[in-house]
């Protein structure tokens, strides 16, 4: 996945920084992922001097990965 969406968003590295993310439903994450979430605590840390900060990053990324699990897994009539 990772090279074919590179490959295919290529013109936004002029601009952007890319980063193709997959985040299975298992909670299987792919090191491109890993590494964007661990850079964005980082940078928060910088900002409030909080060094748990990229563990409640990941920690709230899991959450709202499982409430959207939940919603997934509804059955038609909840919905």
């Amino acid at each position: 996945m990772t090279v074919s969406k590179t490959t295919r968003y290529w013109a936004l590295s002029v601009s952007h920084i890319f980063v193709p993310v997959a985040v299975e439903r298992a909670g299987t994450w792919c090191q491109s992922a890993i590494e964007l979430v661990q850079e964005i605590g980082k940078r928060i840390t910088t900002v409030t001097e909080d060094t748990r900060e990229t563990m409640f990053l990941f920690q709230r990324l899991s959450v709202v990965l499982q409430k959207g699990n939940a919603v997934a897994f509804q059955t038609p009539e909840y919905i």
